[in-house]
Formats: structure tokens, C-alpha cells, sequence
């Protein structure tokens, strides 16, 4: 019976985990194409849309949180407003890997 209860505690754990690594990177999905919408207004006269960016953000939001730290992942979303330097460090990385992977992708 130890062993039953050790094991639902471990599995509710893994849940809970999984379900903040999910809803972690919504938010960071979504602030990923707001920033990236932004900075990209108006450019080549295209009207661009937040949903236009959708794989570079998929790839940048799942770059940061295979490198981030749990430490730094829950700093975050605790504060989503805030860009910590390590964040700023991890979206340049992902951004040089991700137009990488696109150019390889397309070519």
C-alpha cells in the first residue's frame, strides 16, 4: 500500500509539471508573436498578423524551455511582464537556431 500511495503522489507530480510546461509555453508563445508582431509591423508593406508567426515562436518558446532552468521557468511565470537577461540570452540563441532550422527547411 506505501508503494501505491509513493506512486499516485509521483504521478500527480509528473501532471502538474506537464501542465505548467504546457500552459508555460502558451505564454510564451503568445508573448513570442506579440513581440515578434510588433517588430515586424509594416515591413515589405505586407500586413502582417501574430498568427504569421506562429512556427518561428513554436520553435523559439520550445528552445527556451529546453535550455531554461525549472528555477528560471518559474521565475517567469510568476512575472511574464519581466525579460530577465537570461531570457533575453536564451530567445538570441533560439533565434539564430530557429532561422537556421527555417533556412535549412526551405532550401
Amino acid at each position: 500500500m506505501n508503494l501505491l500511495k509513493k506512486l499516485l503522489v509521483l504521478l500527480s507530480v509528473l501532471f502538474c509539471l506537464q501542465t505548467f510546461a504546457i500552459e508555460l509555453s502558451v505564454d510564451l508563445q503568445k508573448a513570442c508573436a506579440k513581440e515578434q508582431h510588433r517588430a515586424h509591423k509594416g515591413i515589405k508593406g505586407h500586413s502582417l498578423e501574430a498568427s504569421d508567426f506562429k512556427d518561428y515562436c513554436s520553435c523559439e518558446t520550445d528552445f527556451v524551455v529546453g535550455k531554461a532552468t525549472q528555477d528560471q521557468l518559474s521565475q517567469f511565470s510568476k512575472n511574464q511582464n519581466a525579460n530577465p537577461t537570461w531570457l533575453k540570452q536564451l530567445k538570441s540563441k533560439a533565434q539564430s537556431s530557429c532561422l537556421e532550422l527555417k533556412n535549412k527547411a526551405t532550401t
